[in-house]
């Protein structure tokens, strides 16, 4: 009985909410894989403009390495594509991402995921910009002041 006790405690705790915000958990298709995600603060027009979506931000952590993705909820791209990252109003850091085949989530290799995360660093407020494919830009916002504690979080997760 103890034993299962305490793989429930484990499994529970392995599921952590990093804060309010931040949700440390793991993949459910990859149990090998942590992750650590947010919700956008703000919803965008999905591409038939009949709803509302708020895009996921997601950084995940497998043998180590870590890198990001962000589920868009909505069609993006057939083929990679540059979205900006603006940290607190200051300048924007533009990476070329790819994107999955469902054509709705843009992904960041590990060289984006570091620079990314260094152009977070302490920051407030994340703001991320893409332009759909023949549409104008959309924007999105992330609440990122606890980050580097979650990342933290994910790290530790992860080794």
């Amino acid at each position: 009985m103890r034993s299962i006790v305490a793989v429930l405690s484990f499994s529970l705790a392995s599921m952590a909410v990093a804060d309010e915000l931040w949700v440390v958990g793991a993949d459910d298709d990859e149990s090998s894989v942590h992750t650590l995600s947010q919700v956008s603060i703000d919803a965008i027009p999905d591409e038939y403009a009949s709803k509302e979506v708020q895009p996921t931000l997601q950084f995940r952590c497998a043998w180590g390495e870590t890198t990001f993705r962000i589920d868009w909820g909505r069609f993006i791209s057939s083929f990679n594509t540059e979205v900006g990252f603006r940290v607190d109003g200051g300048k924007a850091t533009w990476l070329k991402l790819s994107v999955d085949p469902s054509n709705k989530m843009t992904i960041g290799n590990t060289g984006n995921t570091r620079k990314l995360i260094e152009a977070i660093g302490d920051g407030e407020a994340l703001n991320v910009e893409v332009a759909p494919y023949s549409e104008p830009s959309v924007f999105v916002n992330y609440d990122v002041a606890t980050f580097t504690a979650a990342l933290d979080e994910l790290e530790a997760a992860c080794n």
